[in-house]
């Protein structure tokens, strides 16, 4: 999604709202967990103040991110949703410090690289399948879940079962 500047003075003083579907090719994006995005759609609106030569962009960003599941490495569809309110200057005399603003540096705004910017900080940290009955085991070991856990017997440790006969003083 670009923007020219010429467009948007002509726009000057007015909304505009844009609704658009979108593609990435992730191939030359080195992220270790995101597989693949889907049904990636964008929508909003923006004002571009002609005095201040600002852009005031708000848009919500929904779709589908393929990552691995943390147990099984299987592929888990996980729904997004990120509302995003920008400040774009085409003023480069904005201070270096002031990080609310994005100063763009040619006459056109681009919004890609922004957009996947926010769908990066939507991947969570970890994904497990819900509702899963099975769960990998070896030899030695298996992962439980939460329910299987607790459902378990807590057998008191036969090292620490003669603390059991203390007394405490109230």
């Amino acid at each position: 999604m670009i923007f020219k500047r010429q467009d948007l003075h002509q726009l000057a003083g007015s909304s505009q709202v844009f609704e658009e579907q979108l593609e990435f090719d992730l191939t030359s994006l080195k992220h270790s967990v995101l597989r693949q995005l889907e049904n990636v759609e964008v929508s909003g609106q923006f004002n571009y103040d002609e005095h201040d030569d600002h852009v005031y962009l708000t848009m919500v960003i929904t779709g589908d991110m393929i990552l691995p599941e943390s147990l099984t490495n299987e592929d888990v569809r996980v729904p997004f949703e990120s509302v995003v309110n920008e400040t774009i200057s085409f003023n480069s005399d904005i201070p270096e410090d002031d990080s609310d603003i994005l100063v763009v540096k040619n006459d056109f705004i681009d919004l890609n690289p922004l957009i996947l910017t926010h769908i990066l900080s939507e991947v969570p940290l970890r994904v497990v399948k819900e509702g899963r009955k099975r769960y990998p085991k070896g030899e030695g070991w298996e992962v439980l879940s939460e329910e299987a856990h607790d459902s378990q017997d807590k057998a008191l440790d036969p090292r620490l079962a003669k603390l059991k006969e203390f007394k405490f003083d109230k």
